[in-house]
């Protein structure tokens, strides 16, 4: 028996041995297959990360360290700015402009999509470009300009956001007709796909509500029975939700705007779940229901405390909190017109550096590029 339980702990320890030594000698490509296909965030991508970076390291391969960080990035919530950041420093010792200006990119996307920290993201987006001028990548030429577009459009600068979408558009129409690798389609597919999302949004803010609500449609039909854009369905769903309570159909609007939140939280995008809470609340308001229009609208100023982001379409749910507790609470009505001027405090500060650095280092920089064209087409002439 004692050689019996000698012999399987020996065996045991072999096959650790040689598991432990095939783990070593996987691949990049075959340690990356175990997670490329995995959700954004999944940390159970983490340990395989880990290991991918650890081989980067030992075999002092800086091309695969970058895309290491990169996925570090992709799948670590907690600590995205971290590798963000490692990337970068990376790929400015030991990538091209393409790469840096890929990781620049990347960090702006966090913190505007994950932090909402416009300025911060604004000034990655601007670094970013830099390094694409003369890039021979179009795809990341316009990633970058579809980014450049969401901050215009924040700004309330529509119809020149409305251009930079409409060009992305234009872009990923063409690459989809082409024949594509699986991965680039994917990508193209999901570029088109976010940048009619937008285009749909921005329609709405000028009030082109026929054409927004006809390309809603037309993305939640291309998205509805595609489970790699279950998120890009409920953000088309989101806007005919919006568009119905335009309408006034009210009954239908709550259906979509409720059947949209789940995805939209499963992926912490707090800032539109602070849109379709304002909308229910204003249905909510609409139906003679203040107990429950309160109830949204306390879940704003929720994410507004934890994220201290707030966004101007949604200041009203402050007025309706503020004039609610009126003669009822008046801590309460103290608590929600404290808010209403922090959240101001905040956007007007805000808004006027973005405005001035996205116009003083985006747009004067391309009509000098513009100018220096010219210049170069006249002299070649």
């Amino acid at each position: 028996m004692k050689k019996l339980n000698y012999f399987l702990v020996l065996f045991s320890a072999f096959s650790h041995f040689v598991f432990s030594q095939h783990k070593n000698e996987r691949t990049f490509n075959e340690i990356r297959k175990t997670y490329e296909r995995m959700t954004i965030d999944d940390r159970d991508a983490l340990p395989a990360v880990r290991l991918y970076i650890a081989k980067a390291k030992k075999e002092e391969n800086y091309a695969k360290l970058i895309q290491g960080y990169r996925d570090g990035r992709q799948f670590d919530y907690n600590n995205k700015i971290k590798y963000a950041d490692s990337a970068i420093s990376i790929s400015l010792t030991h990538g091209t402009k393409d790469d840096i200006s890929k990781d620049y990119l990347s960090k702006g996307i966090i913190y505007y999509f994950y932090q909402k920290k416009y300025k911060l993201a604004l000034n990655e987006y601007l670094k970013a470009y830099q390094y694409s001028k003369d890039s021979k990548d179009q795809y990341l030429h316009y990633k970058v300009v579809y980014h450049l577009g969401i901050v215009k459009g924040h700004l309330g600068y529509y119809e020149e956001a409305l251009e930079h979408f409409e060009d992305c558009l234009a872009y990923y129409d063409k690459k989809l007709k082409e024949e594509n690798h699986v991965n680039d389609q994917f990508n193209y597919n999901k570029g088109y796909l976010n940048t009619l999302h937008q285009i749909t949004i921005i329609n709405r803010y000028l009030m082109n509500f026929t054409k927004s609500d006809s390309l809603s449609q037309l993305g939640y039909r291309l998205t509805e029975k595609d489970h790699d854009f279950a998120l890009e369905n409920s953000y088309f769903l989101k806007c005919i939700g919006i568009l119905k309570f335009q309408k006034k159909n009210f009954k239908e609007a709550r259906v979509d705007l409720e059947k949209s939140l789940p995805t939209i939280l499963k992926r912490n995008d707090f800032a539109w779940s602070m849109v379709i809470y304002y909308y229910l609340g204003k249905i909510s308001e609409a139906e003679n229901d203040p107990e429950i229009a309160i109830k949204y609208y306390n879940r704003i100023d929720s994410i507004f405390e934890k994220h201290e982001f707030v966004l101007p379409e949604v200041y009203s749910s402050y007025k309706y909190l503020i004039e609610y507790y009126r003669n009822k609470d008046v801590n309460k009505q103290l608590y929600f017109t404290n808010q209403l001027l922090k959240a101001d405090s905040i956007i007007s500060k805000d808004y006027p550096y973005l405005s001035s650095k996205l116009h003083r280092d985006y747009d004067r920089q391309t009509l000098i590029e513009q100018k220096d064209d010219i210049e170069k087409s006249g002299k070649k002439k």
